[in-house]
């Protein structure tokens, strides 16, 4: 049986993302020391889902969603319209109405590229 991976948003996504007021329960998060950036799995149950982003108060916790459910908080909170699609061309992000990028035969790829740039664009609202 083939197990499916969901993708988790890069450091810089996760650290955009909490600036814009990200605030859903991860169970992932990312933490940065004065040497390193750590990608932390959580696999305490007891400590399954939380933000992170506010639980814990300290600046260098970072809640590290997937990609689709950073995307879903963009569509939900911020009321941003915007997909991924295929066509001939391959893969494609929509951020509706205003515009529309080919990325080839990855759907990751145009999915976390899509978040980008939505981030870029609620960035500076």
């Amino acid at each position: 049986m083939k197990t499916i991976q969901l993708q988790l948003v890069t450091y810089d996504q996760a650290k955009r993302l909490k600036a814009l007021g990200f605030d859903w329960k991860t169970r992932d998060l990312y933490k940065e020391s004065d040497s390193s950036k750590t990608f932390i799995i959580n696999d305490n149950p007891r400590l399954y889902e939380q933000n992170w982003n506010a639980s814990t108060g300290d600046e260098k916790i970072i809640s590290a969603p997937t990609v689709s459910l950073a995307l879903k908080w963009c569509r939900e909170v911020k009321g941003v319209a915007c997909g991924v699609a295929y066509s001939d061309k391959g893969y494609m992000f929509f951020i509706t109405p205003c515009e529309m990028k080919t990325f080839g035969n990855d759907y990751d790829q145009a999915e976390s590229a899509l978040l980008d740039e939505i981030l870029n664009i609620l960035e500076k609202q």
